[in-house]
């Protein structure tokens, strides 16, 4: 039989593992994709024990939707990690009010969450309407609904076309994209670089307007 001091070895390891567990770093920033969306723990109709599982859900409805943009949806603990992870000022953090974030009805009830850039002053309050006892269906519609406020107060489209096939189009430092590709981007100006071998790199401005559709073409002259 262990000792004493095996025992405290055991309990040491188990602890130590635990904690490793609790402390897997969410997915990296990936190269095509500048700007994070944000998913932090979600308060459920169930009560706050059902938050971890609530926020998952939700959080794979909305990588699914995003997969296609420039924002990559990364579900964090707590908001305290946002400041750690995040380097775009206009990062989106996703999160309920814990004080007022159900609003019951006779037929409906509403889920209330709020959108925020990580920097600034653009706040959007989303409400999320779904049949009374029905909960169960709510990641789907909260997808929905957080998608198509992005769209239309956060963002603008990006068509961006053009070039000889398998040119990269820098749009911020670190993020790279081959068109032809269409995306969610904050407005804003945007200095990009396209480049391709034996072509002349091409710098162009992009100017990105909320709500509405920015087409670009790339033409690149051979050196």
């Amino acid at each position: 039989m262990p000792g004493p001091k095996a025992a405290l070895i055991v309990i040491s390891i188990l602890a130590i593992c635990v904690r490793a567990a609790d402390d897997v770093p969410p997915a990296p920033r990936v190269s095509n994709k500048p700007f994070m969306l944000f998913v932090p723990p979600l308060l459920p109709p169930e009560g706050a024990d059902r938050a971890g599982a609530f926020s998952n859900a939700i959080f794979n409805e909305l990588r699914d939707f995003f997969d296609t943009t420039s924002f990559q949806a990364i579900l964090v603990q707590d908001l305290s990690m946002v400041e750690s992870m995040s380097n775009q000022k206009k990062d989106i953090v996703l999160r309920t009010d814990t004080t007022d974030c159900y609003l019951t009805g006779q037929i409906f009830d509403t889920l209330v969450v709020w959108l925020r850039y990580r920097v600034g002053l653009n706040l959007c309050r989303v409400d999320i309407p779904y049949p009374k006892g029905r909960q169960a269906g709510l990641p789907p519609l909260v997808a929905t609904k957080v998608y198509t406020a992005i769209r239309n107060e956060f963002t603008g489209i990006v068509d961006l076309t053009g070039g000889p096939p398998g040119m990269t189009v820098t749009l911020v430092p670190g993020a790279t994209v081959a068109p032809p590709r269409t995306m969610l981007l904050p407005p804003g100006e945007y200095f990009i670089t396209s480049q391709y071998p034996g072509f002349q790199t091409r710098r162009d401005t992009l100017t990105v307007f909320q709500g509405r559709t920015t087409k670009k073409r790339i033409l690149m002259l051979p050196d």
